[in-house]
């Protein structure tokens, strides 16, 4: 699998120990594919087709989203296989859906 082509990949990144000679590297991917995530969210929800995948309310950080995505992966292990984006949106939506 390539670096961000199963939850697993995206998730060890998203928690590696800050005295880990890689943690910059590793929350720089981290905190980047949430970033695009968010953006994809954005673009989507702008036509006239699609509405907003998450509402999370205005003020919730990157850190926060994060920290929603790797708790809701250790208690839905059977989602570990999936693709990055899906996991992430699939937890996200969880925490925060659309109503």
């Amino acid at each position: 699998a390539g670096l961000v082509g199963s939850e697993m990949c995206i998730r060890d990144s998203c928690t590696v120990e800050a005295n880990h000679p890689d943690y910059a590297l590793a929350m720089t991917f981290c905190y980047g594919f949430f970033e695009g995530a968010t953006h994809y969210d954005d673009a989507v929800s702008a036509t006239e087709w699609y509405t907003d995948i998450v509402c999370d309310p205005p003020d919730t950080t990157r850190s926060q989203a994060v920290d929603v995505f790797v708790a809701y992966m250790k208690a839905n292990p059977q989602y570990g296989s999936e693709p990055s984006i899906d996991a992430i949106f699939r937890a996200l939506v969880d925490k925060w859906p659309c109503e």
